[in-house]
């Protein structure tokens, strides 16, 4: 749902917009194998890009097969990175506030931000509300750049699930976070992490386009620059007064970067296809 807004002016412009839980997160499968090795490494997060590609058939009326545009957010760009097929089956890939290049800074403070409820959860809504609201002061409701209004509980209401204590707990399997829950203030390895994901993300071929908050803690303009040097022929779009949550702070500006994005690889394909 957090991508219902961005979706919904996609389709307004005529694309099929198609948005995607992930494993372990809102409606999509939660792991319970039980099993001592942990399920959601960053390279299972690429497989399950991989499976999706495969079964995934982009055709226009004229039964002409389109290439999908790939669009993620922090985790989903990583899923796009770490996937073998995303750099050859897309037609464009659009990475959102994410690059192999991360600030420890920041990332330890979404994890703490994620554990610190994770096994309390939240009595009210309104208490979930203030949660968001104090990690994100930009966080209101809906399409957030528009002017501040009361946050929107019912479209929160959607995020969390409802347990038999009467508590409310984020759409995450508790597994997701097990390293973080049991290492206080743990932090991957992020430079084991930037090199293995630099060799990914130079088998980038087709456009590309990268957009960054600006009041990101977690992509510098350093790690802007170092992804550059990976994939040169990267386009790179600042949103202004845009933390982290790029398309929930500042979702009209967000949407028409990469909607102008979109319609250039749409015109470029067209006119590629008018050639055969």
């Amino acid at each position: 749902h957090s991508w219902d807004v961005t979706a919904a002016r996609f389709a307004s412009a005529g694309f099929c917009a198609i948005t995607v839980d992930m494993k372990g997160h809102g409606q999509s499968y939660w792991d319970t194998s039980q099993t001592e090795e942990y399920p959601y490494t960053i390279e299972s997060f690429g497989s399950d890009m991989d499976s999706l590609l495969e079964r995934l058939h982009m055709t226009n009326s004229h039964g002409i097969y389109r290439k999908p545009i790939l669009v993620g957010a922090s985790l989903g760009g990583l899923s796009i990175l770490h996937s073998n097929l995303a750099k050859r089956s897309a037609s464009a890939v659009v990475l959102v506030d994410i690059a192999p290049k991360m600030e420890k800074e920041g990332v330890g403070r979404i994890t703490s931000w994620m554990t610190s409820t994770a096994e309390t959860g939240f009595a009210t809504m309104e208490e979930a509300a203030a949660a968001v609201q104090k990690y994100n002061p930009r966080a209101k409701s809906g399409d957030k750049d528009t002017e501040a209004k009361p946050f929107n509980l019912e479209s929160l209401k959607k995020n969390l699930r409802k347990r038999d204590n009467g508590r409310f707990y984020w759409h995450w399997d508790p597994n997701f976070l097990a390293p973080y829950l049991e290492n206080e203030g743990y932090v991957a390895d992020l430079k084991e992490h930037e090199r293995k994901t630099n060799e990914m993300a130079k088998e980038i071929e087709c456009p590309c386009l990268l957009v960054r908050g600006s009041k990101t803690d977690v992509l510098s303009q350093e790690g802007v620059q170092s992804f550059k040097s990976f994939v040169p022929h990267a386009e790179v779009v600042d949103v202004a007064e845009a933390g982290h949550m790029v398309a929930g702070d500042q979702n009209t500006i967000f949407a028409a970067a990469v909607l102008d994005f979109a319609k250039r690889q749409v015109l470029a394909d067209t006119s590629q296809e008018s050639k055969l």
